[in-house]
């Protein structure tokens, strides 16, 4: 006890007394942040309008202090971390023969120009994207640029087959050449405009391929192709600010998320274009698209995730797959997709949507979630969906299901969606008027999940799990004496129900009946096992064991306030099991709060 005093006290004036430090070693002048280590100076932060400018000379001095490292890894301690320096847009960085160190990270192209060799320095830089201009040197992990290479705000590098590549831009005042020292310039390479201040640029006639990230992150409003272009990169124009897009009727790859993240309002696929991978053009502002060529087939997985989609949605005559949320996120109310589509992916996530026609002829679906507002499905001629259930999740609104009178998978009866092959229940419509239902085959999974009318049900088979989760209005349940076991999820959330007949069941699985408000008696007499939290959060009284119960699982019957009758007999009884009932008995270690426990609190309230 007395080593714990002395620790608690021991703590609490140590951090009083880190809380009163000051760093005296920081130095602000000319809106510079140094630092002052083992007497030498280091540019911690540099000013504003020297960060906007993309070229910069560190200086030697700063006021009357020679700058002996540009960058510096002193922290401020257990609570400041480190301060790393901030280039801004600078891309071209000269470095005087005084700084000895560089420290700092960035994460666009940067040249550095320096005059001491590279071996008499320390560095600890991002080397990614970083190229230096200096003597160079045979050390490992440096990539060098010979000034010779270097015209015009652009670094060039010669191929193996001959001709050029733009390797990076080190001013945003910049020109792309067609030739350079007499070669064809004819590539773009990875990340070499990335983070540039451009508005507009014009691809030379000669460039055939761009590179991933070649524009990420630009301020690009335009953007003109040549008609020799055959590869965008991935993530080539990701993150700018284009409105308006002309894609060249050419031979054309287009990489994913090459235009992710743009203002975009609608998009042509010309008739020659090859391949379009996934999220190219997701997170526009695409209203309508157009598709005319007669290579693409599919519609990648996320292509227009995140588009208004309002307008025309022209699918052409040549697709025949649109794959897993090349849709999603749009805002239309009513989706058609034509006859020629034979496989529809995952759809989520469209706040507006409202109905969903698909064709009549055979098409196999993925799984639609998160439709808040959609109230019809006609589902056609839907083969074998992807999953063994249709997963309509957070579609509170759906009151209607149809499918076509030739469908050989599915059928309606009375708006409850059923599997042809078993007659079991794949969806009822949370919407559905439907008052009572007697189940005969095993139902899907979640079928009849939050369907906010239904009252009574008769059960003559086994059911799934989260058969009826969230079904608010139920109060009746009458199950087969056959039925000897309750799955996982099956009422939770039956807030109305009252009477449940569970005398001949002999387990009842996690969280089974959680938070079934209403619910206030039931007899267990066979019931060997009661699952986690099984009826926790119930209105129970009463609750009927006989010495075939077994085991009572963690917080089975936690928060029924009222539970005053429960025989446990010899069973094995889970933590909490009767947590806040009459019922439960705290443990000794719960009932003594020691000073232990205030000085652990207490320790986490100063450190943590």
């Amino acid at each position: 006890m007395k080593k714990n005093i002395f620790l608690f006290i021991f703590s609490f004036f140590l951090l009083i007394m880190l809380a009163s430090c000051r760093r005296t070693w920081v130095i602000e002048i000319d809106g510079y942040i140094l630092h002052e280590i083992n007497e030498k100076y280091h540019i911690a932060q540099i000013p504003q309008e020297v960060a906007n400018q993309d070229y910069y000379e560190v200086p030697a001095y700063i006021g009357e202090y020679e700058i002996y490292g540009f960058g510096s890894n002193r922290v401020y301690g257990m609570w400041g971390g480190e301060e790393h320096l901030e280039l801004g847009n600078i891309r071209k960085l000269k470095i005087n023969s005084n700084i000895h160190s560089l420290y700092f990270d960035h994460f666009s192209p940067l040249l550095i120009e320096t005059e001491r060799p590279l071996s008499e320095m320390y560095i600890n830089i991002e080397l990614f994207l970083t190229y230096f201009l200096s003597p160079k040197e045979d050390l490992e992990y440096f990539d060098y640029v010979d000034a010779s290479d270097c015209y015009d705000g652009i670094v060039y590098e010669i191929k193996e087959d001959g001709n050029v590549k733009v390797l990076f831009n080190y001013s945003n005042n910049f020109t792309i050449q067609d030739e350079y020292n007499g070669s064809i310039v004819n590539e773009i390479g990875d990340y070499a405009f990335m983070n540039s201040k451009v508005d507009e640029i014009t691809i030379p006639v000669n460039i055939n391929t761009i590179g991933d990230y070649a524009f990420h992150n630009c301020s690009l409003k335009n953007v003109t192709f040549n008609e020799n272009i055959s590869e965008i990169g991935d993530y080539a124009f990701n993150i700018n600010n284009i409105k308006e897009l002309q894609l060249p009727n050419v031979e054309l790859i287009i990489g994913k998320c090459a235009f992710k993240e743009n203002d975009i309002q609608h998009i042509e696929i010309p008739e020659n274009i090859l391949e379009i991978k996934g999220a190219a053009f997701s997170n526009n502002e695409i209203e309508s698209f157009k598709f005319e060529s007669e290579y693409i087939k599919i519609i990648s997985s996320q292509m227009f995730m995140y588009c208004p989609l309002t307008g025309d949605l022209d699918f052409g005559t040549h697709i025949q797959v649109i794959q897993d949320d090349a849709l999603s996120g749009n805002q239309r109310e009513e989706l058609i997709i034509p006859d020629t589509i034979i496989s529809f992916g995952n759809l989520s996530y469209c706040r507006n949507l409202k109905r969903i026609f698909l064709p009549e002829t055979s098409i196999t679906i993925g799984i639609f979630s998160y439709l808040v507002n959609l109230e019809e499905l006609h589902l056609g001629g839907a083969t074998q969906l992807k999953t063994t259930n249709p997963s309509l999740q957070s579609t509170e609104n759906l009151r209607l299901i149809t499918v076509s009178d030739n469908n050989l998978y599915y059928y309606t009866y009375n708006g409850v969606l059923y599997d042809r092959s078993t007659n079991a229940i794949v969806k009822c419509p949370p919407k559905l008027e439907l008052k009572t239902i007697e189940i005969n085959v095993k139902p899907y999974e979640r079928a009849f999940l939050n369907n906010s009318y239904l009252e009574e049900v008769i059960i003559n088979c086994d059911i799934s799990e989260s058969t009826f989760f969230y079904c608010t209005n139920l109060k009746k349940v009458e199950l087969n004496s056959r039925v000897n076991s309750i799955p996982t999820f099956a009422f939770t959330g039956c807030t109305s129900l009252k009477e449940i007949n569970l005398k001949n069941v002999t387990e009842i699985a996690d969280k089974a009946f959680l938070q079934c408000e209403s619910l206030t008696y039931v007899d267990l007499s066979n019931c060997k096992v009661v699952g986690r939290s099984a009826f926790e959060k119930c209105d129970l009284h009463e609750v009927v064991f006989t010495e075939k119960i077994q085991e009572i699982k963690k917080s089975a019957f936690a928060n029924n306030k009222n539970l005053e009758t429960c025989d446990c007999f010899n069973a094995t009884i889970g933590k909490n099991a009767f947590y806040d009932t009459p019922l439960y008995e705290k443990p000794d270690e719960e009932k003594k709060e020691t000073f232990k426990d205030i000085l652990r609190g207490l320790f986490h309230i100063f450190f943590f």
